[in-house]
């Protein structure tokens, strides 16, 4: 053995062991380094639910729009059927000349705008101000419909809903009155001009044309003076001329009636026309707003969804290699550790043991080993100073 001492080895190592004080003070220890793959995994689990809690808000944003828009549409298509409701009860009052169904109308008429206010709210709510548009000139032009069909009801109610009421009461009971007196007088002439009277009364009332009330001044000039030629008593002629002045008074007055309630039904028919294009551009907005909004909540549930899966995948993926590597790590040590136990064993007392006197390091070597208070005493040393205690030991412990 040459007088200069070897250079002892560094298990695991190239580095000489009396470099071993400068090195870094923190290293982890093995708990340390096998708690991180524990918080790895609980840093992914965390990433992966707070994706999902974003994913969920995001979807539960376009959930609420696509309900909305779902709402607008099923309160668009009950304001529809509540349209048509309205002008089935129409012909009905028309054909019938109920009151009831006025009645009806005007109840129908009131939850139509009820709705139509509903639906114009929900609709700027979406932001839609196009369609809010739509929806306001289409409820100004139903009310302009619905004052036009109260005023048809009106006219229809002062005309009279049956026989007996209103302007076709008075009427019937003035033609019956003067009626019954020619016929009392049994005159040929009169008889005749009344019924042409009758005739254009009827012409009118089924043909709705204006000249039939021309048609009426004409024979009522003609009856007057075949009444002031008829050979019967003055009374009787002034008696007469009185009857035909109420029959024209009550024959006119319907007249002026009918003629404003024609331009009530053409105005009420009017209106309704404008208001179907109005209609139909606004459900079609609305069902395509509709389709829209269901559309872009599959399209973001679908990315909430691949996402997710995207994220799960990258942070397994992620937390594995972490593992690995600190695994690798641990067993490097663990390792080196054995193997300069194995040299040591074997009789190598030039090995250095990796990790002595690095207190934060994995590996902890036992205290008999630091034969003294110096961190970086070579090992060497120590198992020489061992192996002679234990010697001494051996050799006091013979028997003399």
């Amino acid at each position: 053995m040459s007088g200069k001492s070897a250079t002892p080895m560094v298990a695991g190592s190239g580095e000489d062991s009396s470099f071993l004080p400068f090195l870094p003070a923190f290293s982890p220890r093995l708990t340390h380094k096998i708690a991180a793959i524990g918080v790895v995994g609980v840093a992914g689990v965390i990433v992966v639910g707070g994706m999902h809690m974003y994913g969920e808000s995001e979807v539960a944003l376009y959930r609420a729009t696509a309900d909305k828009s779902r709402a607008v549409f099923e309160l668009s298509r009950k304001i529809e059927i509540e349209l048509l409701e309205s002008r089935r009860v129409e012909k009905d009052f028309l054909l019938h000349n109920d009151q009831k169904k006025a009645e009806l109308y005007g109840e129908i008429a009131s939850a139509v705008v009820t709705d139509i206010n509903k639906l114009n709210g929900r609709v700027q709510a979406l932001g839609r101000a196009d369609l809010a548009r739509k929806i306001e000139a289409m409820s100004s032009s139903l009310k302009e419909c619905q004052a036009h069909f109260a005023s048809v009801v009106a006219e229809k109610t002062r005309l009279g809903l049956d026989e007996k009421s209103g302007l076709e009461g008075s009427l019937r009971v003035s033609v019956h009155d003067i009626e019954a007196k020619v016929n009392q007088l049994q005159n040929s002439d009169l008889l005749v001009t009344m019924l042409m009277m009758r005739r254009h009364e009827k012409d009118y009332m089924l043909r709705r044309d204006a000249k039939y009330g021309d048609e009426m001044k004409k024979r009522v000039a003609e009856f007057s003076a075949k009444v002031d030629k008829a050979d019967i008593a003055e009374v009787t002629k002034a008696e007469l001329k009185q009857k035909l002045a109420d029959y024209q008074r009550d024959f006119f007055a319907w007249f002026g009636s009918a003629q404003k309630l024609a331009v009530e039904l053409k105005a009420t028919s009017d209106s309704f026309s404008e208001i179907e294009p109005v209609i139909a551009a606004v459900t079609k907005a609305v069902s395509e707003m509709r389709a829209d909004a269901d559309q872009a909540n599959m399209r973001m549930r679908d990315i909430a969804d691949w996402q997710m899966k995207l994220a799960i995948v990258v942070i397994a993926f992620s937390v594995l290699g972490i593992s690995v590597f600190i695994g690798r790590s641990v067993s490097r040590q663990l390792s080196a550790m054995t193997g300069a136990l194995g040299e040591l064993a074997g009789g190598n007392f030039k090995i250095v043991l990796p990790g002595l006197g690095r207190p934060t390091r994995s590996a902890r070597w036992p205290a008999q080993l630091k034969c003294s208070g110096a961190l970086w005493l070579k090992p060497t040393d120590c198992a020489r100073s061992n192996l002679k205690r234990s010697s001494g030991r051996r050799r006091s412990a013979r028997p003399t």
